[in-house]
């Protein structure tokens, strides 16, 4: 198995959980450049020394392959490499598609060398891939229709998420978060970065039109992200310097006690490829607001109120029917703890680890 960084660290960091106990007696090892984080360890690591992450992917994983015996590669962050040895099954997880532009971010949502990177490498990886485990319906309908590729050779994995720790969202613990980071007034929270897909710049907007109305402070994780200045200096312009609480990194801990002590979570993305965030509000309790684009209805269920994010008044509408009631609040707190059961990690190790005995058996028949 590859490592990967970033927004795909949460899904690996589980799966490294789950896949060892499927392995049974299979061994397994995670493969890393010397400039990647550790990972939990139930696997044994293999760390490939690289000043780049092209030279690792392209050359030095291939060769390593070449002179071990491995049966099958698992690759978490959409990349197969090419010269992979002919014995060597590999299942690509791929999760989501915001590097083309008909995925709907396009160029704007990344650095452009990264992007041009991606969109070379992206639909040829998918292609020789033996398998494609994609995370979501929706995915897997970007990857039929922009790749094509066979629907048979892509089954859905859907992401899990792990319920809080009882003492971690009691209100004493909330009260202490809210404390220890400054909130002193009843707020609305985001978690997630401010790069452009994620619209923060319309969701500034909503909250503007409903901040006379409401004495809710709005609240974002957000830490350094692409673009992530045009927000700030939207906030500025808006001047809502006095309402809006950029908090940066926070504990799991925190994160949970954030959710839990929030009148609601937002999520006004433009594309997801699943949306993870929502379903973690909404395991912790917290009533959700959440865009009717791509993935996210499909994460939420019947569990949220859908807005379209195309639009702020949607969103301030949105918004507004969740602070406006309680009973309101508390419907979406029941369904959405009943709609976030569902998904388990376990479920997502089990799918992941059955893609990659088909690759197995695939590439051996």
């Amino acid at each position: 198995m590859q490592v990967a960084t970033g927004g795909a660290r949460v899904l690996i960091d589980h799966l490294l959980r789950t896949l060892p106990v499927k392995a049974g007696s299979d061994s397994l090892h995670v493969f890393r450049p010397a400039t990647g984080d550790r990972l939990p360890r139930e696997a044994e690591e293999v760390v490939l020394p690289t000043i780049h992450h092209f030279l690792y992917e392209n050359i030095l994983l291939p060769l390593y392959l070449r002179r071990h015996p491995v049966d099958v590669l698992i690759c978490p962050k959409n990349l197969v490499p090419p010269f992979l040895p002919a014995h060597v099954a590999s299942v690509a997880v791929v999760l989501d598609l915001a590097y083309f532009p008909a995925a709907g971010a396009g160029v704007r949502e990344y650095k452009l060398c990264d992007a041009l990177y991606m969109r070379a490498f992206m639909r040829a990886s998918a292609r020789r891939a033996t398998h494609v485990v994609a995370i979501s319906k929706h995915t897997r309908q970007d990857l039929i229709k922009l790749f094509a590729l066979a629907p048979k050779r892509i089954s859905v994995a859907y992401p899990g998420v792990a319920s809080p720790k009882p003492e971690t969202i009691s209100p004493d613990a909330v009260t202490n978060v809210k404390h220890a980071l400054g909130l002193h007034r009843p707020y609305i929270f985001y978690a997630g970065s401010l790069s452009p897909r994620k619209n923060a710049i319309r969701l500034l907007h909503a909250f503007a039109e409903l901040k006379d109305q409401m004495p809710h402070d709005l609240v974002v994780t957000a830490g350094k992200s692409w673009k992530d200045k045009a927000v700030e200096r939207e906030m500025a312009q808006l001047q809502l310097a006095d309402r809006f609480h950029r908090l940066g990194t926070v504990t799991e801990d925190q994160l949970h006690a954030l959710y839990r002590g929030a009148a609601l979570s937002v999520y006004p993305s433009l594309y997801e490829g699943f949306g993870l965030p929502v379903l973690e509000a909404m395991a912790c309790g917290c009533p959700v607001v959440a865009s009717n684009r791509s993935a996210v209805p499909e994460a939420v269920g019947d569990a949220a109120v859908l807005v379209n994010p195309l639009q702020e008044a949607d969103i301030k509408r949105g918004m507004l029917e969740v602070l406006q009631s309680e009973a309101r609040r508390e419907q979406l707190r029941k369904a959405g703890r009943q709609h976030a059961a569902k998904f388990r990690w376990e479920s997502f190790g089990d799918k992941v680890y059955a893609a990659a005995e088909q690759a197995f058996h695939s590439k051996r028949s």
